[in-house]
């Protein structure tokens, strides 16, 4: 039960990391286009 919880948990961790990380690279992207 535990373990399943912390698999449930690192998995929606790891989401929000990506998220984070790809807003990130689109804000990047997007100021070096508008230059």
């Amino acid at each position: 039960m535990w373990a399943k919880h912390m698999l449930i948990k690192g998995k929606e961790v790891l989401e929000h990391e990506v998220k984070e990380y790809l807003k990130d690279k689109l804000n990047n992207v997007s100021k070096w286009e508008l230059k």
